[in-house]
C-alpha cells in the first residue's frame, strides 16, 4: 500500500517534517514494515555520531512545519551516511538527487528516513538508497499528491490519498490565510463576481 502525505508534499511548498503521520503510526501494530520519510537536519545532526545498531533519542520533525510539534523517538539505527541516487522512474528520469546526509530509524515496525534535504518523493529510489525496499514494505509514505504514481502504481497494492494536515493540504480552508485578497473561490463561495474586461 502506497500512501499520499498530500499535506506534507515537499514538492509543493511543504517543508517536509510534519509529524501528523509520525504521531499516528507510533505505538500502533502496523503488523509489517512501514516506511516513511521526515526532512530534518537537526535530528540527522544529532544521531550523526551514533553507530549502526545504536538506540538513539530524537526530537523528530515540527521544527518547521506551523501544523505539528517535534515527537519523541527513541529506536535503533540501521542507516546513515550520505543519500544520493540517479532517478530512474518515469518521473525525473536521469535526475541526480541529493538527500543530503540521512539516518534511518527503526522504531518497532516504523523505517524512518530522516534526512537534511527534500529530495525527490516520486521516487521509490528515495528509500532504496539507504537500504529500505518499498516493493517489501507493508506501506510506504510518500510526501507527494500526484506525481509518485508514476513510479509506485506497476507495484502497489493499494494507493491512498491521506487527508493529512500542513501546508499543501487539500482542505484550503483549514489554512490562514492573512495576504489572500478576499472575496476569493474556494475560501469563499458565496459572491458575486465580474470578469475584469480591459479595452
Amino acid at each position: 500500500v502506497v500512501v499520499s502525505d498530500g499535506g506534507d508534499a515537499t514538492t509543493g511548498g511543504a517543508p517536509g517534517d510534519s509529524t501528523f503521520v509520525l504521531s499516528n503510526l507510533l505505538g500502533k501494530n502496523l503488523g509489517g514494515e512501514v516506511l516513511l520519510n521526515i526532512v530534518d537536519p537537526w535530528a540527522v545532526e544529532a544521531a550523526w555520531s551514533a553507530s549502526i545498531n545504536d538506540v538513539v533519542e530524537l526530537e523528530l520533525g515540527g521544527k518547521l512545519d506551523p501544523f505539528s510539534k517535534p515527537v519523541r523517538v527513541s529506536g535503533r539505527v540501521l542507516w546513515r551516511g550520505d543519500a544520493r541516487y540517479i532517478a530512474m522512474g518515469d518521473v525525473g528520469k536521469g535526475l541526480s538527487v541529493n538527500l543530503g546526509r540521512a539516518v534511518v530509524l527503526a522504531v518497532d515496525d516504523l523505517r524512518i528516513l530522516i534526512s537534511e534535504l527534500p529530495g525527490n518523493p516520486f521516487e521509490p529510489d528515495q528509500y532504496r538508497c539507504v537500504g529500505l525496499e518499498p516493493m517489501r514494505a507493508k506501506a510506504v509514505f510518500v510526501k507527494s499528491i500526484t506525481g509518485f504514481k508514476a513510479n509506485y502504481e506497476p507495484f502497489a497494492k493499494k494507493i491512498i490519498h491521506a487527508d493529512t494536515t500542513g501546508a499543501t493540504t487539500h482542505r484550503l480552508k483549514s489554512l490562514n490565510y492573512v495576504k489572500a485578497p478576499r472575496p476569493l473561490y474556494p475560501l469563499d463561495e458565496e459572491f458575486s463576481w465580474k470578469p475584469l474586461v480591459k479595452n
